[in-house]
């Protein structure tokens, strides 16, 4: 029996033979029903093939576009960030990034794009319609293929293509410069005025600068508050947060230390001797700055008020009357005062710009108040609502940021004892030590983050040690920066400003 097809038959047989007659028969029919069929599957087949071709083509087209104009915000929105930013210079910055990806791109020369970039607030958007020539499309009368916008009966609307914006947080930020000595080319002796400049110092204040200008840009200010607090042996205050602070500045101390000679008269079988008692004398005074705590509350950030009062630094001095110092009590200059939360960039960059470094590495202490800006328990300290810290936010609303940056240069070995004496003097002898000055700090920073605070460390030019420190300070390792050289710091202090900012896309 035969079934209409040739099964199992073998090329050459009558069978196959049979069927490719009436194929060709069906080709050349031209007054049956069989060749019109032919010919429009032939049509929709060689469509189907076109629409192919264009549609992978439009396919890669809007990817790599869309690609181009994602980087082109964030471009612009990162603009918007630096230092004395403005609309017209995220605008700019967006534009170039487009036209330099747009050349990349596989099918430029067939893409006609019209995308308008506009800034909003901290945003840059990127809206506007772009269409792909088509190569087969055209035989069918489609000339192009929107690649964005969307059609209608009076052709491409325009819509909103992409958002890049910084972070919609409110910061409070905390910036602990480190200014001892050893931030100078050469660390002045007791006598020596305090540097000014020096490699390092100079480095730090550039860096810092430029965050500052960073976060306070126009389209930012308005959310931004920074702190700055200088440390060295000690941390020095403005006079009423200092009250505050300390409570009643202390009257000069006298302390005498007994030792015993012998006086003799005579000489030979006629010489004798007295055993006397004498004294030495240490006078102390009062200083400008202010050194640890005492108490139950030394790690924490509870109010200062009686029994919670931090301690005022004293100076040996050469009698109680004269105050000239006989070593090191607190070097801070009048000029390296700790500056409280504000979003006036001008104050900010003269504070920074007129630290002058000199004495050792109470670290703590910078540590300290570095927090103390930034919590709310302290506000009253500060002269000023515009100072006041905004209470802790509650955990997971990311609404406001409290950051704290602490910046140092070298081992922290500066301490005291009961009274503000510091560690090596004669009073430390009779006196409670409070804990050396790297527990301390790693337990204030512990205090710090326990209340949602972020904490960035920099380490610059600093030992094995130190960086293992530092990185346990931190909120994580990603939070922990080093640095061996000004362009080091430098960069480190932007790559800080990256990331509080935290640029991202939003649509």
């Amino acid at each position: 029996m035969e079934y209409g097809i040739c099964r199992f038959a073998s090329v050459g047989s009558g069978c196959v033979e049979r069927q490719l007659g009436l194929v060709r028969a069906a080709a050349k029919d031209r007054s049956g029903a069989i060749a019109p069929i032919f010919a429009g599957m032939l049509s929709f087949l060689t469509l189907l093939t076109a629409m192919a071709i264009d549609a992978g083509r439009w396919a890669v087209a809007r990817n790599e576009l869309q690609a181009s104009i994602d980087a082109a915000v964030l471009a612009g929105a990162a603009a918007l960030r630096q230092p004395n930013a403005t609309d017209a210079k995220g605008i700019e910055m967006a534009k170039k990034a487009l036209a330099a990806n747009k050349a990349q791109q596989r099918f430029a020369g067939d893409i006609s794009t019209n995308i308008q970039f506009t800034v909003e607030g901290n945003s840059v958007k990127a809206s506007g319609t772009a269409g792909l020539d088509t190569v087969i499309g055209k035989v069918f009368g489609i000339d192009t293929l929107p690649l964005l916008g969307t059609t209608s009966a009076t052709g491409l609307q325009s819509q909103v293509a992409a958002v890049a914006a910084f972070s919609n947080s409110t910061f409070e930020l905390s910036l602990m410069l480190d200014i001892t000595g050893s931030m100078c080319n050469s660390a002045p002796d007791l006598d020596d005025a305090p540097c000014t400049s020096g490699t390092k110092l100079t480095a730090m204040k550039t860096a810092a600068s430029d965050l500052v200008k960073t976060m306070l840009t126009d389209q930012l200010k308005s959310r931004v508050r920074i702190a700055v607090v200088p440390f060295s042996d000690g941390v020095r205050l403005p006079a009423l947060p200092r009250l505050a602070a300390a409570g009643l500045t202390p009257l000069p101390q006298t302390f005498s230390q007994s030792y015993n000679y012998d006086e003799c008269t005579g000489s030979g079988r006629n010489k004798k001797c007295v055993t006397k008692t004498a004294y030495n004398y240490y006078y102390y005074h009062p200083t400008e700055c202010v050194a640890e705590r005492m108490g139950t509350n030394k790690y924490t950030d509870a109010a200062p008020g009686p029994g919670n009062y931090v301690m005022t630094m004293m100076r040996l001095g050469k009698g109680l009357l004269d105050s000239t110092p006989q070593e090191f009590g607190c070097t801070l200059g009048s000029s390296s005062v700790v500056m409280p939360l504000t979003n006036d960039k001008d104050a900010l960059l003269t504070t920074i710009n007129g630290l002058a470094a000199k004495g050792g590495t109470a670290g703590h202490l910078g540590t300290a108040w570095a927090w103390y800006t930034l919590s709310p328990n302290w506000k009253d300290v500060w002269a000023g609502t515009a100072n006041d810290p905004a209470p802790y936010p509650v955990a997971g609303d990311a609404k406001l940021k409290k950051i704290a940056i602490l910046m140092t240069d070298g081992e922290y070995n500066n301490q005291f004892s009961e009274g503000g004496y510091r560690l090596g003097s004669w009073a430390y002898n009779s006196n409670k030590i409070n804990g050396s000055s790297p527990t301390q700090a790693q337990a204030l920073c512990s205090g710090m983050k326990a209340q949602g605070i972020e904490v960035y460390t920099i380490g610059y030019d600093v030992g094995t040690t130190e960086k293992a420190f530092l990185k346990t300070c931190a909120t994580d390792a990603a939070h922990a920066f080093t640095a061996d050289t000004a362009a080091q710091l430098a960069t480190a202090f932007q790559n800080i400003g990256r990331q509080v900012l935290s640029l991202h896309l939003s649509q």
